[in-house]
This record gives structure tokens, C-alpha cells and sequence, in this order.
């Protein structure tokens, strides 16, 4: 009886302790993710400061209006790749998070 007790505390404090370290692990993939935000708020911003400059460059020479427009086109391309790529990074992350929370659920669900 007693061995049986001390089998189940010992059960029980295994089921907890990985409990526990699950939280932990999603609590470190959201820190992840706030962390990837801010990286790329970061580029956005010094992309929007690159072109900004190019546009005052732009106005301050005297450049043929082709090459403005041309200049102009490219700096669209760049904001529309780099969403796009920020975007692709981001759902490839939370793709990989989906993965392993499905595995873990199927790795419990045997277990138990």
C-alpha cells in the first residue's frame, strides 16, 4: 500500500512538472513571436527611412522623370517583397508551432 502511495505521488509529480514545462515552452514561442514582430517593425521602418531619403535625393537633383519613376516603381517592389517575406516568415513560424503543439497532444494522448 505504501509503495503504491509513493507510485502515485511520484506519477504525480512527473504529470506536473511536464505541465509545467509545456507552459513554459509556449510561453517562450509567443516571446518569440513579439520578438519577430519587433524585428520586423524595425525593418519596415528603416526601409520607409531609405526611401524617404531616396525621395529627397530624388527631388534635390535634377534627374529625368523616367529614372524618378523607375526609382520610384523599384522602392514599391521593395516594400511589397519585403511584406511579403515578413509575412511568409511569420505563418511559417506559427506552421511549425501548430506542428509541434499536434505532436505533443498525440505524444499525451499515447501516454496517457
Amino acid at each position: 500500500m505504501r509503495n503504491l502511495l509513493i507510485l502515485m505521488v511520484a506519477g504525480l509529480v512527473v504529470v506536473l512538472s511536464a505541465g509545467a514545462l509545456l507552459a513554459g515552452q509556449d510561453y517562450n514561442q509567443k516571446a518569440f513571436i513579439k520578438q519577430v514582430q519587433a524585428r520586423h517593425k524595425g525593418e519596415r521602418k528603416a526601409l520607409k527611412l531609405k526611401q524617404k531619403n531616396l525621395r529627397q535625393y530624388l527631388k534635390s537633383q535634377p534627374i529625368p522623370k523616367a529614372t524618378k519613376v523607375q526609382m520610384k516603381h523599384q522602392a514599391a517592389r521593395e516594400r511589397r517583397d519585403l511584406r511579403q517575406k515578413q509575412k511568409d516568415e511569420l505563418q511559417q513560424m506559427k506552421d511549425r508551432q501548430r506542428i509541434v503543439r499536434e505532436r505533443q497532444k498525440a505524444y499525451e494522448q499515447g501516454r496517457l
